[in-house]
């Protein structure tokens, strides 16, 4: 792993509930280096991408499958409404140059 992936990089949640609190949940994600980190460190997008397994109507919110985004800027918000429904999300995330 790269010193200034280790030494200058965090990977931060913006998480709020949108209705029940216990229930749903809307989230955003970003990846922040540091000011001096310059070239293809800026290039590197953080991705989330998520899929239903169960109710589709659970996930996404209306939301692309694959929210990405460059260092130091947010994704477009997903939407988590996971209750009593059969299923739930399946979630990752990955760093993609």
């Amino acid at each position: 792993v790269p010193s200034w992936f280790t030494d200058q990089t965090q990977l931060c949640f913006l998480l709020s509930a949108d209705g029940d609190g216990g229930q749903s949940v809307t989230a955003g994600t970003r990846m922040e280096t540091g000011a001096n980190v310059e070239g293809v460190r800026h290039n590197v997008e953080l991705c989330y991408e998520w899929y239903a397994d169960g109710d589709g109507g659970q996930c996404g919110g209306g939301a692309a499958w694959r929210l990405c985004a460059r260092a130091n800027q947010w994704t477009a918000y997903y939407r988590d409404d996971t209750d009593l429904r059969a299923g739930g999300c399946r979630m990752r995330w990955g760093l993609t140059v």
